[in-house]
């Protein structure tokens, strides 16, 4: 949702990313351990409970990116498609908000704005499993 506009019109990569700064509060001291990139995000953003993987929505590019630890930094993983066909509405686009993770880190729940559904995703696959549609007339 961050999107800038350089002079030739096109939209300038660079000002439009998003950023996830990861902080270490365990001296008492905020310090800055890091910036994940995120080309757009909305909202989503939850850890497993582990805290060595790091989940974030990716917004109107309908995806979910995941970050591990790596052992001396966080890395993107995987993106995770949620492969929605269209909003609802002229002219939208489904939007992956919200984020849930199930307490054994095997499956992560999607909020899809624009879209009133929820996504279940199976983390081993990285594949959505299950649609729920939220709408009062659907029969889902």
């Amino acid at each position: 949702m961050n999107v800038y506009f350089g002079a030739d019109g096109k939209i300038d990569a660079g000002r439009s990313t998003e950023h996830v700064f990861l902080f270490d509060i365990s001296s008492g001291v905020p310090r800055q351990t890091q910036v994940l990139p995120v080309p757009n995000s909305f909202y989503g953003l939850v850890w497993a409970p582990t805290s060595n993987r790091l989940f974030v929505s990716g917004g109107q590019d309908d995806t979910v990116l995941e970050f591990v630890n790596d052992g001396a930094k966080f890395v993107v993983r995987r993106t995770i498609q949620l492969r929605h066909q269209a909003g609802l509405g002229i002219k939208t686009k489904p939007v992956a908000a919200g984020l849930a993770i199930s307490p054994d880190a095997t499956r992560l729940l999607v909020a899809n704005l624009q879209n009133d559904s929820l996504s279940m995703i199976d983390l081993a696959s990285g594949r959505v499993t299950a649609e729920q549609d939220l709408r009062p007339e659907s029969s889902t």
